[in-house]
């Protein structure tokens, strides 16, 4: 079973599954497909978190730009793009099929079209002026992942970059590689175990967010039962939990310290939960949640959510950051990231330099796809979630998740508002986005005495959940981006 933001994939790809394509088949298949129906989100000139990580230019300095604009837009502003690398890895991995039949079904989707929807439509129309042909994925198909890191299309996108002034080497091509690397783990109640990705990764802050929910109910949640909403103290809970969570945002970066630290600092959001959280009222200003410093921001992309027939479990976030990235496109017509903008760029005295931009560093993102695991069960896989639309797409999962540990899962998965707690002149400020006629989450929230506001953020929120029929609700956040919530198969998760 999947579930992805576009119905039209699951008719191209059910050829990869019926060709007996493993999990590592599914998974870049679909990420190819999201490059052609979702190319302002997602492409071969971004990356992604499955536990595989981007790095900046070997080159890159605090120092090196002198304008702003230079971290958004143009050759500069793009970071090396290891989305065809984690690919390759995945698939050499946890695959079965030749690596060219992946790009079957992200091919005839490109030649053939598809109908696109409302989100997709605006964002072409916002910058039409600036659209071209999208590299060819034939050559990738035929000549492997390393074609774009050490063959012409290497070649094509170095000399591009440069001619562009930017400053990405041969050397961050040839010598990139994905990693593996240890979840963040954190237990819940009765041997459910929350798993999601570590630093650069923001899995440590969503874990501590939804640390003390408890899923014990949620399975036995169908979509013909009769639910409430989540309550006012539900919604004030998980803002003020999200706030602490973000408070310490600006310590995790990729530095060994950071890194070394990020157990620490889980403990200590922890411990300052326990003892400062009010269950009646916000905390007067944003110092008291822990913050000290404010964080750079990355934005959106999209998530797709797998369990095979084997049992095994994928959950990917993707991303170029901002819509269509860069904004540059090589010479061959491959659109780049713009992830040099997720750095921090100065620091002031004092502040933290983890994410602080320097060679070869990966930037600190929003990216936190997640598996909840049984503990001693013969199917250890219970769901699978995943979200995009950077801070605000963590807070939308949170959500989720939340939601879903006392209410119907279809009903916290189609909910119309989405709330998350933004950082405003240092205070936190309660954005609710999307429809609130049945939630009223404003209403809710400003009963507790949230500043709330209200502005269209296009987060996501998406899962597998286990039924009590023995079955898996599989569904599409379809209120707030493009395609039909039908997802995938349902099947029975014992099978």
């Amino acid at each position: 079973m999947k579930v992805w933001p576009r119905w039209i994939w699951s008719y191209n790809l059910w050829e990869i599954v019926d060709d007996g394509g493993a999990i590592g088949d599914i998974a870049v298949a679909v990420m190819l497909c999201m490059g052609v129906t979702a190319p302002h989100l997602v492409g071969i000139g971004g990356g992604f978190i499955a536990l595989f990580y981007n790095k900046s230019p070997s080159a890159a300095k605090p120092d090196i730009f002198s304008d702003a604009a230079l971290y958004k837009y143009g050759a500069t502003a793009s970071i090396v793009p290891g989305a065809v690398e984690g690919y390759g890895r995945i698939h050499k991995e946890l695959g079965e099929l030749e690596w060219y039949r992946l790009f079957d079904p992200a091919i005839r989707l490109a030649r053939e079209g598809f109908t696109i929807g409302p989100y997709l439509g605006q964002t072409l129309e916002r910058h039409s002026a600036n659209i071209e042909a999208n590299a060819d994925l034939n050559d990738l198909a035929i000549h492997g992942a390393q074609y774009m890191y050490t063959g012409e299309l290497a070649k094509d996108i170095i000399d591009s970059v440069k001619q562009g002034g930017g400053i990405m080497s041969d050397a961050d091509l040839s010598g990139y590689t994905s990693e593996w690397t240890k979840s963040v783990s954190v237990n819940l109640s009765n041997g459910l175990v929350f798993q999601s990705a570590p630093i650069p990764g923001s899995g440590t802050l969503l874990g501590a967010a939804v640390a003390q929910i408890s899923l014990d109910n949620a399975i036995f949640n169908d979509p013909g039962d009769t639910v409430s909403q989540m309550t006012a103290g539900d919604l004030h809970r998980l803002v003020e939990r999200l706030k602490f969570a973000y408070a310490r945002r600006a310590d995790f970066g990729d530095e060994e310290e950071s890194r070394n630290n990020e157990y620490q600092i889980f403990t200590e959001i922890i411990d300052k939960i326990n003892k400062t959280y009010d269950s009646h009222r916000p905390l007067a200003d944003a110092e008291g949640y822990g913050l000290k410093h404010v964080f750079a921001q990355d934005y959106g992309g999209a998530h797709v959510c797998i369990i095979a027939p084997s049992g095994d479990a994928f959950s990917i976030t993707s991303s170029l950051n901002n819509e269509f990235g860069s904004m540059f496109t090589t010479s061959s017509g491959l659109l780049l990231n713009n992830y040099m903008d997720a750095f921090v760029k100065h620091a002031s005295e004092g502040a933290p330099t983890a994410n602080l931009l320097g060679p070869s560093k990966t930037p600190m993102t929003s990216m936190a796809p997640v598996i909840i695991t049984k503990v001693s069960s013969i199917t250890p896989v219970h769901s699978v979630f995943g979200g995009s639309g950077g801070m605000a797409g963590v807070s939308a999962v949170a959500q989720l998740l939340t939601c879903a540990s006392k209410y119907a899962y279809h009903e916290c998965a189609l909910n119309e508002a989405r709330v998350h707690p933004e950082l405003v002149s240092m205070k936190f400020v309660v954005n609710v986005a999307g429809k609130d006629k049945d939630l009223r989450a404003k209403q809710k929230l400003k009963s507790y005495g949230h500043e709330v506001s209200e502005r269209f953020i296009p987060s996501t929120a998406i899962g597998i959940m286990p039924t009590r029929r023995a079955t898996y609700l599989v569904l599409n956040d379809t209120k707030h981006i493009d395609g039909g919530n039908t997802g995938g198969s349902i099947t029975n998760p014992e099978g």
